[in-house]
C-alpha cells in the first residue's frame, strides 16, 4: 500500500508546536472531568481532589503513548524501555543546579513551607505529575518524531535541540492568565526554554527518558513545597533567569558537540516509523476512545452528584473566616490579614495588580499580611482579589477555602469601599 504523509505527524513545525498544545487540552479536559467526580465524591478536602490534575497528567501520558503507538510501528517507547539508563541519569545530574538553588533560597530566605501529611504529599506528587508528563510529551514524542523527520538532515541535532527547547518554553506562555505578569511570564518562557534545550540534549545523547523525568520531578518538588505568595518579578529574578539560561544551554551543546554525533547516530538508527498505508481510523479511534472516557467521568459524577441529593448530603466549599482589613489614613494602602493555620497553602489572584499593587507579603506564626497600594488611576475602579488556602482545621481535617474581596477605588487614588463577597 502507497505511504501517505500525516498531515500533523509528518511536518516537523506543526507535530512540534500543535501536538504539545493538543495534549495540553487533553490534559485539562481530563482535569476538569477528573476535578468534578473527585469534588463530588470526596469533596474538596480529599487528597484526591487535590491532586486531580497530577491524576490527570499519568493517565493522559499513558493514553497517548497507546495512541501513538496506533501511528507509529518499531521502537515507540518514548524513552522509557530503550535502555542507557545509567547515561541518561549521568547526563542529567547538572540539572540538579536548579534544584539546589531552590533549596539554597527556602534556607537563605527562610521561606515558609506546607506542612501537614496530606499537603506534603500532594506537593510531592504536584512535582511528579508535571515532570513526567511534559517529558512524555516534549522530549518522548517531540524529539523522537524530528529524528524520524529530519534523519537525513544535516545539523539535526541541532535544529532539533533548539525547536524542542522553544516548543518546550511556549507552553509555559499560558501562565500569564494565571498571574497577568507579563514580565514574569516572558522570563519563565526564555528559562524554560533553556531548561528544555538541556533535557532535550540529555534525551538525544542517550535516547533514555528516566534522568530528565526524575530530574525535571524533584525540581518541581521543591518548587511546589514553598507556600507560594503571587507576586511581582523583581530585577534578581530576571538576572538569575538569564544566567541560569545561559548555562543550561552551555551544558546542552556541550553535551551534543560534533564529536559525539557518530554515537547518537548508533542511538537513534532504529528510530520510530509510520504505518503503512496510514488512515484516518486512529485518529478517531484516539478521539473516541478519549472521549468515551471524558464520558465515564462525567457519569460518575452526575451519579455521585444524584446519590449524595438522594441520601442528603451538604455539599458546598467552605469560606476563610476571621479575616482581617486595615486601610491606612491617606486611604492609598490596605492590609489584609490571613488566618495562617497548620499546613496552609495560600495563593492569590488579583484582577488589576496595575491598579492595586501588592508591597509586600509578611509571615507570620498565626497569620498571613497581604499589603497593597493603589496605583495610578484616572478613574474609578473596582478590584477583586481573590484568595485560595489550604488548611488543617481543629479536627486536622483538611480543607480547601475561598476568601474574596472587592475594593472600589475614586479617581484620586483613594480607597472608598471594600466588601466581601462570600
Amino acid at each position: 500500500m502507497k505511504n501517505r504523509n500525516h498531515l500533523l505527524l509528518d511536518n516537523p513545525i506543526l507535530s512540534s508546536f500543535l501536538m504539545p498544545v493538543l495534549f495540553m487540552v487533553m490534559l485539562n479536559l481530563m482535569s476538569t472531568f477528573t476535578a468534578l467526580l473527585f469534588e463530588n465524591a470526596f469533596g474538596k478536602t480529599s487528597l484526591l481532589y487535590m491532586i486531580n490534575d497530577d491524576i490527570a497528567c499519568f493517565c493522559v501520558s499513558m493514553l497517548f503513548i497507546i495512541f501513538m503507538n496506533q501511528f507509529f510501528k518499531k521502537n515507540c517507547h518514548f524513552g522509557i524501555t530503550s535502555g542507557n539508563f545509567k547515561k541518561g541519569m549521568l547526563l542529567s545530574l547538572p540539572g540538579l543546579i536548579i534544584v539546589f538553588w531552590n533549596l539554597l533560597q527556602i534556607i537563605v530566605n527562610h521561606l515558609p513551607l506546607v506542612s501537614g501529611t496530606n499537603a506534603v504529599i500532594a506537593a510531592i506528587i504536584a512535582g511528579i505529575g508535571p515532570g513526567v508528563a511534559e517529558e512524555i510529551m516534549s522530549r518522548g514524542f517531540v524529539i523522537s518524531n524530528l529524528m524520524r523527520l529530519w534523519k537525513d538532515k544535516d545539523k539535526k541535532y541541532l535544529y532539533i535541540l533548539f525547536i524542542s527547547g522553544f516548543s518546550f518554553g511556549l507552553l509555559h506562555a499560558v501562565n500569564y492568565f494565571a498571574t497577568y505578569d507579563l514580565l514574569g511570564t516572558f522570563v519563565q518562557v526564555i528559562y524554560a526554554s533553556a531548561i528544555g534545550i538541556f533535557y532535550a540534549a540529555v534525551y538525544l545523547r542517550s535516547r533514555n527518558l528516566w534522568g530528565v523525568m526524575i530530574v525535571h520531578s524533584l525540581t518541581d518538588i521543591v518548587a511546589m513545597m514553598i507556600v507560594y505568595e503571587m507576586g511581582n518579578t523583581t530585577i534578581l529574578d530576571v538576572i538569575f533567569a538569564l544566567v541560569l539560561s545561559i548555562i543550561m544551554i552551555g551544558i546542552a551543546l556541550l553535551i551534543i558537540r560534533p564529536g559525539t554525533y557518530q554515537e547518537m547516530d548508533e542511538i537513534w538508527e532504529d528510530n520510530w516509523e509510520l504505518s503503512t498505508g496510514i488512515t484516518k481510523r486512529p485518529l478517531w479511534k484516539t478521539i473516541r476512545i478519549f472521549l468515551f472516557v471524558l464520558f465515564i467521568l462525567f457519569a460518575s459524577s452526575v451519579g455521585v452528584v444524584l446519590y449524595k441529593s438522594y441520601m442528603g448530603y451538604q455539599t458546598g466549599a467552605p469560606q476563610i473566616t476571621d479575616v482581617e482589613c486595615e486601610i491606612n489614613p491617606e486611604k492609598t494602602q490596605i492590609k489584609i490579614q490571613m488566618p495562617k493555620e497548620m499546613g496552609s497553602m495560600i495563593t492569590l489572584n488579583n484582577s488589576d495588580p496595575e491598579v492595586l499593587i501588592q508591597t509586600m507579603v509578611t509571615v507570620e506564626e498565626k497569620k498571613t499580611s497581604y499589603t497593597f497600594k493603589v496605583g495610578n488611576v484616572q478613574e474609578e475602579k473596582k478590584v477583586t482579589l481573590n484568595f485560595k488556602s489550604v488548611i488543617l482545621d481543629n479536627q486536622n481535617e483538611l480543607t480547601m477555602g475561598t476568601y474574596t474581596i472587592v475594593i472600589s477605588i475614586d479617581k484620586n487614588g483613594k480607597i472608598t469601599d471594600y466588601h466581601d463577597v462570600n
